[in-house]
């Protein structure tokens, strides 16, 4: 990218007929230069001191939210495909996949899980 606003830089002066004198609008208001000064002004009001402690603690505060809306609704929002399809790409299964996520739905059917009851219900409402 540096090349390409030094590129811009020489080849605009170029333009204009033995005009070797800088012409730093053409960097300054687009490119590298342009969004660099733009961060400049962004980064000006910012107070190295205070930053560390007050972003680590709104990290801590958005964790703590996602927590409690995690611990309330994972069962709602876990998706089951999704991971038996995350959990074979880390652990070596000694079946098929297919074949573990047969035996999966039939263990939920033998000990009533939640899962399986919501299953069960939703089923019987498609068949009646």
């Amino acid at each position: 990218m540096i090349c390409s606003s030094v590129k811009r830089f020489f080849t605009s002066n170029l333009r204009r007929l033995r005009d070797w004198t800088p012409n730093r609008r053409a960097t300054q208001n687009r490119g590298d230069v342009g969004r660099i000064e733009r961060l400049k002004g962004q980064l000006a009001n910012v107070d190295s001191s205070t930053w560390r402690e007050r972003f680590k603690s709104d990290v801590e505060e958005e964790v703590t939210q996602v927590k409690k809306v995690w611990e309330a609704t994972w069962k709602e929002q876990c998706d089951g495909k999704r991971l038996i399809e995350d959990l074979s790409k880390s652990v070596v299964f000694q079946t098929k996949i297919r074949n573990f996520k047969i035996r999966m739905i039939k263990e939920m059917a033998i000990n009533q899980a939640d899962g399986w009851k919501t299953i069960e219900r939703q089923l019987r409402g498609l068949f009646s």
